[in-house]
């Protein structure tokens, strides 16, 4: 029987302890919020609702509650800078002293005077709740047990560790034709394709922006179920997982697909292939939600004993809870049940690494996990999925970023560079693996710096899209735009637009820059573009809070500003990259990242702005062969000469 490598073994004690890290730093971040700040101060930072009004209490999927939370009346728009997400995680604490924690939870929507919050527990409704966005420790230890169980592997699974973890070379793949679904796709796409159909055990593909992944990973997982397999499709993100389902729904609408996970999580899109719109009319389902709006009026009864007038008897409040604890039991093994009856019937279950496992039964398991966006994951993450199938398929790109980590020594453990990378660029990869080269998304002139610079050259813009630029998309021109351009960088040197550090935070913004951002998106948007063909990047969480704090009427019309980390997978029509970095000397931070410039500079499909101060970033070598590389092709210029067009705006 196989066995675990030392070499095995070796890596996975290795991400044991990445994880032991990355838990401590988590927990001390959620320690230390409230004993270094005030509830006032987290507030200024985006990091927690002070005192909302609990409104309304309603019953959720799976025995969960969803809390509606309200804006204070007496202190409007208070909610609106919270930086918290749909899905993010967060406490419930009570309003006192010691801000104990009274329940933890995740946002299932998040709105400017409202703020929705589902949770397990049970709270009282009388009380009062500060809510504090925190990060996720459950997770890291769900992720720790999965390593844990890796470690006592034998058989198939050890044999497919010891590949994984580059023990053993992953089996070529012996290519052969297939019949495909798709007729469009091109060649590097078929090659691609019969990877991910036929490789032995591991196929990967990668993907750089632009070239077609996701409809590579839509027919494989079609070519697999005509084969009658059942298919994990999985990502790191929620995010990335709907782009996958929903695309695999377009192509065939008629797939036996189901979507697991969070409902607050989930695409609004997929909500008909939700677990829990399947299982809707489900017998077991119906008597699990009886036994819900059972123990809710009983929870109700509880609170309002609670709240009233003298002493409370103590003991039939006792007797109340053991019975909402029994309710809620019977009706999560009644819902369980409705659930596999479901699953079982499902050839192609969607949803997250970390999430999936929570929804999908351990006896059902899978012939194929396909894994988008694998480079973004941890490889902890990846080992569950393959605790639950027989084989892998691996797609993303490695030459853009990988995962976030919390910890400051994490993104130097040997054990954080992902796994897709290390298989990628281990010799013979050529056997199992396929490169996709032709892009859709952006022109040749565009495409031109990233090519050179991240991709040796390889990729090729495809014929529809090789003279794309602004004035494809334009109903009229306007001074300060650069409409036959698909590539326009403005260098703010000299002109005293320095960048500094946030008062409250150790991130940096530059509201000179931000002024010539917001002047920027008010000339698109005078063209004619909407909102929602524009998007807004740069490296610094400090500056996006400026531009969201400057932009708030745009972004309630669509217009997206962000993180360049949360852009990533994403595109625009016009892409505006503000860098941020403008100093004497020649500190470019976050800018020295080549996989987060690369992200940057690859999201765009018509048009490219970039923001950027020559004398501080050329100290960096590749930003030095960008700004010739945008000299060379006629697409610099100076703030200045924007200044000296004002006049005619």
């Amino acid at each position: 029987m196989a066995a675990l490598t030392d070499q095995t073994q070796a890596q996975l004690e290795g991400m044991k302890n990445l994880l032991d890290l990355e838990h401590e730093e988590a927990h001390a971040r959620n320690k230390s919020r409230l004993e270094d700040k005030s509830t006032k101060h987290l507030e200024n930072d985006g990091l927690l609702v002070r005192r909302p009004i609990l409104d309304e209490e309603k019953p959720a999927l799976g025995g969960q509650v969803r809390l509606i939370f309200r804006e204070d009346p007496s202190r409007k728009g208070h909610m609106q800078e919270f930086a918290g997400r749909t899905g993010a995680v967060v406490r419930l604490l009570l309003v006192d002293e010691n801000h104990a924690v009274a329940a933890q939870g995740v946002l299932g929507r998040v709105g400017e005077q409202s703020i929705h919050v589902i949770t397990p527990d049970t709270i009282d409704l009388n009380s009062k709740y500060h809510i504090l966005l925190c990060d996720d420790e459950k997770t890291l230890s769900m992720l720790a047990a999965a390593v844990e169980e890796c470690l006592s592997a034998e058989g198939k699974l050890a044999r497919m560790l010891n590949t994984l973890l580059g023990a053993n070379a992953p089996q070529p793949t012996h290519l052969q034709d297939l019949r495909f679904h798709d007729s469009h796709l091109n060649e590097e796409q078929k090659k691609a394709v019969t990877h991910g159909v036929l490789a032995p055990d591991i196929g990967l593909i990668h993907g750089p922006f632009g070239t077609g992944k996701t409809r590579v990973l839509v027919e494989t997982a079609r070519l697999l179920n005509d084969r009658g397999e059942r298919i994990l499709c999985t990502a790191a993100s929620n995010a990335a997982t709907d782009n996958l389902a929903l695309a695999l729904l377009r192509a065939d609408p008629d797939l036996p697909l189901t979507r697991v996970g969070h409902p607050a999580r989930v695409h609004p899109a997929l909500e008909s292939h939700t677990l829990a719109a399947q299982t809707a009319n489900h017998e077991r389902r119906k008597m699990s939600e009886k036994l819900y709006k059972e123990a809710f009026t009983l929870q109700g009864q509880m609170s309002r004993r609670s709240a009233s007038r003298g002493r409370p008897d103590r003991a039939l409040l006792k007797e109340l809870r053991q019975q909402i604890r029994q309710l809620l039991a019977e009706a999560r093994v009644l819902e369980n049940q409705a659930a596999h009856d479901v699953l079982e019937r499902s050839r192609i279950i969607c949803g997250t690494l970390t999430g999936f496992c929570n929804h999908v039964p351990a006896d059902i398991q899978f012939n194929t996990a396909i894994i988008d966006e694998a480079s973004q994951a941890l490889n902890p993450a990846v080992l569950r999925a393959l605790l639950r199938a027989e084989r892998l398929v691996l797609a993303g790109d490695h030459k853009q970023l990988p995962p976030t980590l919390l910890h400051p020594k994490a993104a130097s453990h040997p054990a954080s560079r992902p796994l897709f990378e290390q298989l990628m660029e281990a010799d013979g990869s050529d056997q199992y693996s396929e490169m996709l080269k032709v892009q859709h998304r952006m022109s040749s002139q565009l495409m031109a710096f990233p090519s050179h610079q991240f991709y040796e050259g390889q990729l090729k813009a495809h014929s529809m899209v090789t003279n794309r630029c602004l004035k494809d998309i334009l109903m009229q021109p306007h001074p300060l735009l650069c409409e036959d351009k698909a590539l326009d960088v403005i260098d703010t040197a000299g002109a005293g637009l320095e960048d500094q550090l946030h008062f409250t935070s150790e991130s940096r913004e530059n509201p000179g820059h931000g002024q010539w951002v917001i002047q920027l998106i008010r000339a698109l948007l005078s063209t004619g573009l909407s909102p929602k063909q524009v998007g807004v990047t740069t490296p610094y969480k400090a500056q996006v809070a400026w531009l969201h704090h400057h932009l708030t009427d745009l972004i309630l019309e669509g217009l997206e500003v962000d993180s360049v980390d949360a852009f990533q997978g994403r595109e625009k029509s016009v892409m505006i990259f503000d860098t941020v970095r403008s100093n004497s000397e020649g500190q470019v931070g976050f800018l020295a990242d080549e996989r987060r410039v690369n992200v940057a500079m690859t999201r765009a499909q018509h048009q490219l702005i970039v923001l950027a101060d020559s004398a501080t970033l050329s100290q960096n070598p590749v930003w030095a062969q960008f700004f010739d590389h945008a000299m060379a092709q006629e697409a610099y210029r100076s703030v200045f000469e924007l200044a000296s067009l004002q006049e005619f705006v």
